[in-house]
């Protein structure tokens, strides 16, 4: 005997959640709890014969009436395979870019941040990325219905470095999405989206470049003396400027200049400052735990302004296309020319690979040239006409 809806109206809680049976059709339930909700649930066995239990809704919000059609509509769905609770799980996980991506930087990175897997400013490059491409170009689509055609036209127009990065990032989100069920597996709408050739920055600053900057950024007594001391070092001991920013007085020996790096991009390592990078800041006042002090002693000084001073001494110096981190490969270059072995190289750089020391001692080589000249010279002999006496070569 199905139930009436005086019957459901009724319906008062008990010391223990009790079902209310209904016979059409049959598994129909109204299911009462202690604290008075009464809610309509669907009994039945799914194809491998299972017994499972879906939750249609409220007596609120659902009738006897709907809940009867909602029981029938999903037993007649049962007939043809579809099961209730799978296709609740599936309408859940279809969700748009835009709640991923808010996922992704308010549970996912913080818990990778609490872990030591990702940096602060590793999280803010991220979050760049999020809210300036993939959130404005994705974040309506719902993450299933992303194509590799979407992702193409969101980076169409990306500088070659930064199309990467973002490809990069967004092939991340996107198997993030396959692991929370957002998408089936294996379909990352980034693969077969084209990486654009990145050309290898090679820019050196010359003697006379190096000699002009410290001469600008003497001339520059009005200037934040730490971003003057900030460059100054990282051109002498050929740190990332981020690593510059990070020596605390705490990890520094001022009379041995062994300084302690606990958190570099490849790890923690220890640095020993050469006398002049030593003598520049054993003569800085003491401000605040960070050699690079900033406005507070809870960081360094701002990367930011650092680099804003270092782009005027180089107008001042009459210096073009330099940037921060070519101070870096200056001393690298410098390394290499003296002779540097490709190890000793790994060393100073602070590499878990060899790839960047090879390049730098390829860099510094002069084999090739002169191999390159030797075999010119022979030929031109042997062809005739030009003579190698009679050509200068220049550079």
């Amino acid at each position: 005997m199905g139930l009436t809806v005086k019957q459901v109206r009724d319906a008062r809680p008990k010391d223990t959640v009790y079902n209310l049976r209904d016979d059409d059709p049959a598994g129909l339930s109204l299911r009462v709890g202690t604290s008075g909700r009464r809610t309509w649930v669907l009994d039945y066995r799914n194809a491998s014969g299972r017994k499972r239990r879906w939750t249609i809704g409220t007596a609120e919000a659902f009738t006897l009436h709907q809940a009867r059609d909602a029981a029938r509509e999903a037993q007649r769905g049962l007939s043809r395979g579809v099961d209730p609770l799978d296709e609740k799980a599936s309408r859940r996980a279809r969700i748009t870019v835009s709640e991923m991506l808010d996922r992704y930087l308010h549970e996912y990175m913080p818990k990778r941040l609490e872990l030591g897997k990702l940096k602060p400013k590793t999280i803010s490059g991220y979050q760049r990325q999020i809210e300036g491409n993939i959130r404005p170009a994705l974040g309506a689509l719902l993450v299933e219905d992303v194509t590799s055609a979407h992702v193409e036209k969101m980076v169409r127009d990306l500088a070659p470095v930064m199309r990467n990065r973002v490809l990069a990032l967004t092939s991340k989100l996107f198997r993030l999405g396959e692991d929370w069920k957002f998408r089936p597996q294996h379909t990352n709408p980034v693969r077969g989206v084209e990486r654009a050739t990145e050309r290898a920055r090679l820019r050196t600053l010359s003697p006379d470049e190096i000699g002009a900057l410290g001469r600008a950024l003497s001339s520059m007594s009005d200037a934040n003396p730490w971003a003057i001391l900030a460059i100054r070092l990282a051109a002498l001991t050929g740190l990332r400027i981020g690593e510059v920013q990070s020596i605390e007085w705490d990890n520094l020996d001022v009379k041995t200049g062994r300084l302690e790096l606990p958190d570099t991009k490849t790890g923690a390592r220890v640095h020993t400052l050469p006398a002049p990078a030593l003598a520049l800041v054993a003569d800085s006042p003491r401000t605040g735990k960070f050699v690079i002090a900033g406005k507070t002693d809870k960081a360094p000084l701002d990367y930011r302004a650092i680099g804003r001073l270092f782009a005027a001494a180089c107008d001042e110096a009459g210096i073009s296309g330099a940037r921060l981190h070519d101070l870096r490969r200056t001393a690298m270059s410098n390394a290499a020319r003296r002779g540097a072995s490709v190890p000793l190289l790994q060393d100073l750089l602070g590499h878990k690979t060899s790839v960047m020391a090879m390049r730098y001692v390829q860099m510094a080589s002069d084999e090739t040239d002169q191999l390159r000249e030797a075999i010119g010279a022979e030929t031109a002999a042997l062809m005739g006409g030009v003579k190698s006496s009679e050509v200068s070569k220049v550079g």
